[in-house]
């Protein structure tokens, strides 16, 4: 059964389908995009038992948290389509602080989620078939802290409860993709006007670790240098002893002193 009303269409015109339980939001939308389907579609799951994220890593969901995924058209050369993970993360830093938090949110390249030194969700663009149609699953930690390897985790509920906002109510899942959903019509737009350049700028002003010690794990090697942020091509950049570099895969990992 469902537990919160849930809408039938987003506020940018994108139809919303719930489920109670799905192995992935993700794999839904790929099975619709090969079954004929181009969006824009919603699909969003009050459970998720096979979620992954970046890499195809495990990602755990939790009852309560936001699990979804936006199957879409999206018109842009090779180059501007490997830019819509910038433009997502926006509209889920902006959609999250729709709602009363102590701390502003924060990105750890490529595509995670922070608030207060802490993990608290991710999100992966993914090309599906045909050159212009997108797979976007955001994942977010409503009222959960799940168990991550590596990374301190935190929930919506511990920033919404510092911020004095004990008397409201948490956002539910969906009011979380709604305010997502808006935010993203709007970064959309933004991007196919005025190019990446506002996009990169508005993500480096968020970005976790800019000018300190950092190094990029990249199949068997290991590079250590200073993070520079994103440049203009959407890759990672880091000051090494022999130059700037750019990464467009890998892991980065910043140095705590």
């Amino acid at each position: 059964m469902v537990s919160q009303p849930v809408p039938t269409q987003a506020p940018s015109g994108a139809s919303i389908v719930f489920f109670d339980q799905l192995d992935s939001t993700s794999l839904e939308a790929k099975r619709r995009a090969e079954a004929g389907a181009r969006g824009p579609l919603w699909i969003i799951a009050g459970e998720q038992t096979a979620g992954y994220g970046r890499r195809g890593t495990g990602w755990t969901h939790g009852s309560g948290d936001l699990a979804a995924t936006l199957l879409f058209e999206e018109s842009a050369d090779a180059k501007r389509r490997s830019l819509l993970t910038y433009v997502a993360a926006l509209a889920v830093a902006e959609g999250l602080e729709t709602f009363p938090l102590s701390e502003s949110i924060q990105f750890k390249w490529p595509n995670d989620i922070f608030l207060g030194g802490a993990k608290t969700g991710g999100l992966l663009m993914e090309a599906v078939g045909e050159a212009d149609l997108f797979c976007f699953g955001v994942g977010i930690n409503i009222v959960n802290r799940p168990t991550i390897e590596k990374y301190a985790t935190a929930s919506l509920t511990d920033f919404f409860k510092a911020s004095g906002a004990e008397g409201l109510a948490v956002p539910t899942p969906t009011e979380l993709l709604v305010s997502i959903d808006q935010k993203l019509a709007f970064w959309r737009g933004h991007f196919r006007q005025n190019g990446f350049e506002p996009v990169r700028e508005a993500w480096m002003n968020r970005a976790i670790g800019l000018g300190k010690p950092a190094s990029f794990a990249t199949g068997n090697e290991t590079i250590a240098g200073t993070f520079d942020g994103i440049g203009e091509d959407g890759s990672a950049l880091m000051t090494t002893p022999n130059g700037q570099l750019r990464f467009f895969a890998g892991r980065l990992t910043i140095k705590r002193k």
